[in-house]
């Protein structure tokens, strides 16, 4: 979860993170303590609810009972996907359909904006600039692109911010790989002790 990447949060969270606003009934405005993870979370990796976005404090149950109503499952997206969100609805079911699940279905839809992002739009990856073979990496590479300039004008300052764009990218992509492989290494000698395998003193280690 490190990775610079965007992640959607969805599900039956069985908690409110305002329970004044997503319970109706018993419980309304109480202790949210379960909810406490689920709030580091969303602080964490900068996520709205899709839902208090789109309809304010309105209320929609996606669970209840004669005496009881929460909104217990929600989804969470990227502030950064906040003007993608078109629709965020609780779905009425058809009778037939309502033993299947105690829960009505939230549907969500996004429009990527304007298109998408420019294929001109760029962001380096941030986690590069901590790690050490990255560092090194790159430092070399930039180092020898400098060496090669005999003018700075323009025309050579956009082919430098080109030629460190891709040395970023490749910095990331080996990192990505790198890590990648480390953890299925990890994953691989979990299983074997899981399998109760013979260990290698390196795996002790």
């Amino acid at each position: 979860m490190l990775e610079p990447l965007q992640y959607i949060l969805l599900g039956d969270f069985n908690c409110g993170l305002d329970t004044s606003r997503d319970i109706r009934g018993p419980g309304q405005g109480g202790c949210n303590y379960q909810a406490r993870e689920l709030g580091n979370i969303v602080a964490d990796w900068q996520l709205i609810d899709a839902w208090v976005t789109l309809h304010g404090d309105a209320f929609a149950a996606t669970r209840a009972s004669v005496i009881h109503g929460s909104r217990l499952d929600r989804v969470y997206v990227p502030e950064v996907f906040r003007a993608a969100l078109v629709t965020c609805d609780v779905v009425q079911v058809p009778s037939y359909c309502l033993n299947v699940s105690d829960h009505k279905p939230l549907l969500l839809s996004m429009q990527p904006c304007n298109g998408g992002r420019s294929p001109r739009s760029w962001r380096m990856d941030p986690t590069i600039l901590y790690d050490e073979e990255c560092i090194k990496y790159m430092g070399t590479e930039v180092a020898a692109s400098i060496a090669e300039v005999d003018v700075l004008d323009p025309a050579m300052w956009d082919r430098l911010k080109k030629r460190w764009w891709f040395i970023s990218e490749e910095a990331g992509k080996e990192r990505h790989a790198r890590i990648t492989s480390r953890m299925k290494e990890t994953l691989r000698r979990i299983q074997i002790v899981e399998r109760g395998g013979t260990s290698t003193q390196a795996m002790r280690d």
